[in-house]
């Protein structure tokens, strides 16, 4: 039978993940986790809470059984496993290009597809992933949250979170209206004030890139 080390260790490779990588999603370091998959010790409750939150299966790591349940409805949906989420960059450069980052590639976030969808209520092939750059939404976007954004709903309607780029700037805002009806992009910080959609010789300056739909808080190593 194979250990638990080894059984992460393939959880991780079917993600396309790096240890870092995942121990970034588990919330531990990346020490931590390297001394998982060498058998040194094992992961506690809130890893194993976190591995299901990423679509892993803590009854099969731990014990190296999967529930006929699980097998038998994987089966009968035809739902694949796992899909990968791409950077929202990857969608808005050709090949070759650098994205509004700089770098010429971003790893595609891996979600099983059930989870993925229970999560945003959307079509998970719609979704992409970004990172927030920036305070203005703090405390409820940190900086370097993950963002999962369904780039099939560009509809700007009042009171949405949506992602916008600006002049190579990823910006995530609510959508507000004045009394006179004129949208307006709204932070969560009073040092941000509210301002109108960037318009420039009657066109709009920028690009929705979707509306976003999760954000979940990176924890601390």
């Amino acid at each position: 039978m194979t250990s638990v080390g080894a059984r992460l260790s393939r959880f991780r490779q079917k993600l396309g993940l790096s240890q870092e990588e995942l121990a970034v999603q588990l919330g531990v370091a990346e020490r931590t986790y390297q001394a998982y998959e060498r058998n040194e010790t094992e992961p506690r409750c809130h890893v194993l809470k976190a591995l299901a939150d990423v679509g892993g299966d803590p009854t099969w790591l731990v014990t190296g059984r999967t529930p006929a349940v699980g097998r038998d409805r994987a089966e009968a949906t035809g739902s694949p496993m796992f899909l990968a989420i791409p950077h929202f960059a990857e969608t808005l450069r050709l090949p070759g290009e650098q994205d509004v980052d700089g770098e010429t590639s971003h790893a595609a976030l891996s979600l099983t597809h059930d989870w993925a969808a229970g999560l945003t209520g959307c079509n998970p092939a719609d979704l992409v992933h970004a990172f927030a750059g920036d305070d203005a939404m703090a405390p409820v976007i940190a900086v370097g949250d993950l963002l999962l954004i369904d780039n099939s709903d560009c509809d700007l309607r009042h009171g949405r979170l949506y992602a916008f780029l600006s002049s190579d700037i990823l910006l995530i805002r609510r959508i507000g209206r004045t009394v006179a009806g004129q949208l307006l992009l709204v932070t969560e910080d009073v040092r941000y004030p509210a301002e109108p959609l960037p318009i420039a010789n009657g066109e709009a300056s920028f690009s929705v890139i979707g509306r976003v739909r999760w954000h979940g808080r990176r924890l601390p190593d």
